[in-house]
């Protein structure tokens, strides 16, 4: 067979047109049965046939061009091993590849990376994207001169263009529709999508004008005479789903210790910046909201905490997650994903780590104070690595991949690390309250983003927020007042119900430390009623 094979004899333009024919109808059948979820081939017979015509002819048009510069069969092999990666991700789990994707896939860990390597995603890689790479190998390219293989890329691109052109001519109708009001399906074209992406991932981080620091604040002063000093703790949760807190009336006691806590307020109603952590956590240090906020300038420009820092508050960012995507830059930054800080790894290094000498930073000098820690929580899709096994109360538990364990045993895994949430945040309220009675203690817990467990067929997070499920937005908000805490408990609960976002984060730490500056939003629905003890 492989002698066959070795025998065979294609020209350029045939081979490509071949590949092309097989990314289409092996590696997108995401992007088609979306398609056809929104245009039923009952009714939209010639349409779904141009479509795929078209695909194949931008998949043809695409491969000719960049074959002038590339080798064709190292070309190929990159189209046809990023295409069956991405198309596992997107076949399974809903995933799509725009710009905030590629940068996720571009900061994940090695750990990480290995939570999703299992036997599926082998045999996707080896069907689909290995031996069809290999066999390129095994055929005979027909030789041309270069001007022989410029000039017939020439005509087959015009050909194939002339074709597209006529195909969107005769279901004008439809493609307006495709193009205009579902713009989400062309998202799942792979891998020219993720490729698409990638450039513009590239382009914005390495070909962008060189950027200057842009501070904001022209103003920022604390209040003079302040009897206590302000000690605010701010947990960034990771990956955790609002309706999975039993303190929202999920129907599973997921917040056992956290119940049981007074003065401790559950928002309701509170949406994601984002759909993943590189938009999302530097959003909600942003003093820009989500319809306004840009990933490219954030990095640049000021945000809460360094407006915060400018007052001579103490700052202390930790963290068991990636990074802090750069919120942290010009602040004191320790990294609790390495046993040579955190003291609890088993081997995974747990969140309740960061607790570690907590005390020694706020005892060190007097003054305000400001803790940022950032949780590693429900990161999946490894969730039953995420909490240790005393943690693991909802059994059966997913230990495998998801698409090889059921709804309810993905559910399980999850809610168990909702529980080691439950635990880290109440530990860390006990051990702040030893400093109860010499500073104005708060504690906020928000998440980054939600997390979809199967419903409607997705799995995990990080589709736009365009069209992103409310189980990818909807993020628990918990607040908790110390004694001597500025916030107005009791008048501060009626606003638990309210409509909240990752928005109303900034305001809300200037209103904590009351500081006196112009870069209040003042949102109409306030996240806190400050007390009028002062």
């Amino acid at each position: 067979m492989l002698s066959k094979i070795k025998k065979l004899k294609l020209s350029q333009l045939n081979l490509i047109f071949y590949v092309s024919l097989f990314i289409v109808f092996f590696q997108n059948w995401p992007f088609v049965s979306k398609t056809l979820q929104v245009f039923p081939f009952v009714d939209n017979a010639y349409f779904i046939i141009s479509l795929i015509v078209v695909v194949v002819l931008l998949f043809n048009i695409t491969i000719n061009l960049l074959n002038l510069f590339i080798p064709l069969r190292p070309l190929l092999s990159l189209f046809l091993l990023i295409g069956a990666v991405t198309n596992y991700f997107a076949s399974n789990f809903g995933t799509i590849f725009n710009d905030v994707m590629i940068i996720n896939v571009m900061e994940t860990s090695l750990d990480e990376s290995l939570d999703i390597i299992n036997i599926n995603f082998t045999l996707n890689l080896l069907f689909l994207g290995l031996l069809p790479s290999l066999l390129l190998y095994r055929i005979a390219i027909v030789n041309n001169t270069h001007l022989q293989n410029a000039g017939r890329i020439l005509v087959a691109t015009l050909l194939s263009t002339l074709i597209i052109s006529g195909l969107i001519t005769l279901s004008s109708k439809e493609y307006a529709s495709f193009i205009r009001y579902h713009k989400e399906l062309r998202t799942y074209i792979t891998p020219l999508y993720p490729f698409y992406s990638s450039i513009r991932v590239i382009q914005n981080k390495f070909f962008s004008k060189n950027k200057q620091y842009k501070n904001l604040s022209a103003k920022f002063e604390l209040p003079k005479n302040e009897a206590m000093a302000e000690l605010i703790v701010v947990i960034v949760g990771e990956t955790a789903r609002a309706d999975h807190f039993s303190l929202n009336a999920y129907s599973r006691l997921t917040n056992p210790m956290l119940s049981k806590e007074s003065k401790l307020i559950s928002f309701t109603q509170v949406s994601s910046c984002g759909t993943s952590t590189s938009i999302s956590l530097p959003c909600m240090f942003s003093f820009r909201d989500k319809e306004h906020f840009k990933l490219k300038d954030a990095q640049y420009r000021e945000n809460v905490l360094d407006t915060i820092a400018k007052t001579g508050t103490k700052i202390l960012w930790r963290d068991n997650n990636s990074s802090s995507k750069h919120v942290a830059d010009r602040l004191v930054y320790e990294d609790f994903k390495t046993k040579d800080r955190n003291p609890i790894c088993d081997p995974e290094c747990r969140d309740i780590g960061m607790l570690k000498d907590l005390d020694l930073f706020i005892n060190k000098a007097p003054g305000n104070k400001l803790i940022v820690m950032h949780q590693m929580g429900s990161h999946g899709p490894a969730y039953h690595k995420r909490y240790p096994k005393a943690f693991e109360k909802f059994t059966p538990a997913c230990k495998k991949g998801l698409e090889d364990c059921t709804q309810n045993e993905i559910i399980n895994a999850y809610d168990n690390t909702i529980l080691y949430t439950d635990y880290f945040i109440a530990s860390t309220i006990n051990f702040l309250k030893q400093f109860d009675n010499n500073y104005e203690i708060t504690l906020i817990y928000v998440s980054d983003h939600g997390e979809s467990l199967g419903e409607k067929g997705l799995y995990l997070h990080g589709l736009p927020s365009s069209i992103a499920p409310k189980e990818q937005t909807h993020i628990p908000l918990i607040i908790w007042a110390g004694k001597n805490s500025d916030v107005d408990y009791p008048k501060t609960r009626l606003l638990k119900d309210q409509p909240h976002s990752h928005d109303i984060i900034a305001d809300t730490l200037l209103k904590l430390f009351e500081v006196d500056t112009d870069m209040y939003t003042d949102y109409e629905n306030p996240l806190i009623v400050r007390s009028d003890k002062h």
